[in-house]
């Protein structure tokens, strides 16, 4: 299960904040307060990081379909992505697969096609 939480301030664009491998949720605290008056922000713990378990192996794109689970779960239609290091990589998977509205990453793990070096 992932923890996480959404501060649905009525606005018209949620902004999701992805920390990166090694840390968790609190990395992005800051960000999070300061972008939650003029945005509906969703910030977690990614699997295996912070108080969400990592109860098996998981690949980029288990990242992916549980954050969008909670995309999902929480009705949210227009998404922005603040990924940093791991979490700008899941940023960009994510991006390749579900539509955005924009996207930001600070400074992302390489992002390589499968089967490359």
């Amino acid at each position: 299960m992932i923890n996480y939480s959404y501060f649905d301030n009525r606005c018209k664009y949620t902004i999701l904040l992805l920390h990166g491998w090694g840390v968790d949720s609190s990395y992005m605290e800051s960000l999070k307060d300061f972008l939650s008056n003029e945005y509906n922000t969703l910030i977690l713990d990614l699997p295996g990081h912070g108080k969400s378990n990592l109860d098996r192996v998981y690949t980029i794109d288990d990242y992916v379909e549980d954050i969008h689970h909670i995309v999902e779960k929480e009705k949210i239609q227009k998404l922005y992505i603040i990924g940093h290091s791991f979490g700008g990589k899941i940023g960009g998977f994510y991006a390749q697969k579900y539509p955005l509205e924009g996207e930001i990453l600070i400074s992302p793990s390489l992002i390589k096609p499968r089967g490359s070096l």
